[in-house]
């Protein structure tokens, strides 16, 4: 029987049928990620991939690796089309200066955060009951982050570095109390700890959450692009090929595990930077988040 996703997805192939019915070029997808992070963005490439096999045309993704690449870095590289897609977390100004590809790539699961800490602090962190309880500690965050905006606008203590490769060290020096992660990135770097991890450890019973991901940006007269990105994505749902990508990564089914387990505690925050558009995101999309 249907249910109403599968009657989402199906009016969404609907709307976009048009563009399949047209003879479609084939296209080159340039996009860009910081060096050495292949497997963090596994989820949100594997997607990608998925929604070109998935379009009319025969289209290619090329993906350049660059060290030291940050999320303002990423925004200037695509309004001078040095790439034409990128991948980012949302925010209200990559909505406003681009066109957004309304899936979530992870289905909202980059806004479930855990907290690697000293082992020192880590019983005080796990016992945390409340938002106002969680306010006495400080969080590590990168400058740039999109999502530290969010943490700031929730009243959280945060401090900051220009540089996000740097936050194990100031962490491991006392500099602040907490350093953030999504549940798949932590279940990633346990896996292969650096240098900078030695005697930190992981504290996954607390959970903060906000309504928080990545999504696709083409530039705003790059409506070709878009309309495959969007056709490909709604069929790779249809089809189940989507979902069954996301479940085929450990570090997803990881973090599943780990939002479902009932020893953990979930704290919740808003979003305030979130747009009436992306709020109305069908929440299946988003894993009923």
């Amino acid at each position: 029987m249907w249910n109403r996703f599968s009657l989402f997805v199906l009016m969404m192939v609907a709307v976009i049928l048009p563009l399949s019915t047209s003879p479609v070029r084939s296209e080159i997808f340039r996009i860009a990620i910081p060096a050495g992070s292949e497997s963090v963005f596994a989820t949100q490439i594997g997607a990608i991939r998925l929604a070109l096999e998935h379009a009319p045309g025969n289209h290619e993704l090329q993906i350049e690796s660059v060290k030291g690449l940050t999320q303002s870095r990423v925004l200037t590289m695509l309004r001078d089309g040095a790439i034409n897609l990128s991948l980012a977390g949302y925010s209200r100004e990559w909505e406003d200066q681009f066109l957004q590809e309304d899936y979530p790539l992870t289905r909202g699961m980059m806004g479930y955060r855990v907290f690697f800490a000293r082992p020192e602090l880590a019983d005080h962190i796990s016992n945390v009951q409340s938002i106002d309880e969680l306010k006495r500690f400080c969080i590590g965050t990168g400058n740039d982050w999109l999502d530290t905006a969010i943490l700031e606008a929730n009243d959280l203590c945060v401090v900051k570095a220009p540089q996000g490769d740097a936050l194990f060290s100031m962490l491991r020096h006392g500099r602040f109390d907490m350093f953030h992660r999504a549940l798949h990135e932590a279940y990633v770097e346990q896996l292969a700890p650096t240098e900078d991890m030695k005697g930190l450890v992981l504290v996954p019973s607390l959970i903060l959450r906000y309504p928080y991901d990545f999504f696709l940006y083409v530039q705003k007269n790059d409506t070709q692009r878009h309309a495959i990105l969007t056709e490909g994505l709604a069929r790779a749902y249809e089809s189940g090929d989507f979902m069954r990508h996301f479940y085929s990564n450990p570090g997803m089914a990881y973090a599943m595990d780990q939002v479902q387990s009932p020893t953990h505690r979930i704290l919740d925050i808003d979003n305030p930077e979130m747009s009436d558009q992306t709020r109305k995101i069908n929440p299946e999309l988003w894993g009923g988040f």
